[in-house]
């Protein structure tokens, strides 16, 4: 009795079927997945909602796009939907690349989140002497085409990085497409 049921189980016929009916669960699986990826970051993720939303729209607004971030050490939702688009910080200085091995002088305070920001902007550090002209240079050398920014994490108001700043002081350069409390997007002319 339990010999024919071991025989049908372990038949390749029935192994190959089993294999075609499980990929085809899977691949239905997966498409759910790519249709649904971003509402349900609004609907079920931790970030807060600002991020979310303004990751949906990226993930709606971009088709495999050069991506600069600043702010926040959030990359990972920028890619978009089977990582469409190329995402990268861009340096405010000439050193772009930017890479703190090649700091070795830094000194970073981290006994407050305002002491931590400012710190990484002193001479030395990975954000300091920031220049308007050197970081439009970075963006222009990688061909961005967007610019997320992300307010400044652990302080006790929302504060933007300078990029902010320069993006809104050049209307001419940077086109808001998508802002809300804590998060700013921008698309490059």
């Amino acid at each position: 009795k339990y010999e024919k049921l071991w025989n049908i189980l372990f038949s390749k016929r029935f192994i190959f079927f089993l294999a075609i009916f499980t990929l085809i669960i899977m691949k239905i699986l997966f498409l759910d997945y790519q249709k649904n990826e971003y509402a349900r970051y609004i609907k079920n993720s931790r970030y807060w909602p600002d991020a979310t939303k303004a990751w949906a729209w990226l993930n709606d607004n971009t088709k495999g796009n050069n991506i600069a971030y600043v702010g926040r050490p959030v990359p990972f939702p920028l890619y978009g939907t089977n990582f469409k688009n190329n995402v990268y910080y861009v340096s405010i200085n000439s050193q772009d690349p930017i890479q703190l091995h090649y700091l070795k002088h830094s000194r970073y305070r981290w006994d407050s989140a305002e002491n931590m920001h400012n710190s990484f902007e002193d001479k030395g550090n990975y954000r300091g002497n920031a220049d308007y002209s050197a970081w439009t240079k970075n963006l222009d050398r990688r061909k961005t085409d967007f610019l997320f920014i992300y307010s400044l994490h652990h302080t006790r108001e929302i504060i933007f990085p300078v990029e902010e700043k320069w993006a809104e002081e050049n209307p001419d350069r940077f086109k808001p497409v998508f802002n809300n409390e804590t998060v700013r997007i921008y698309r490059l002319n």
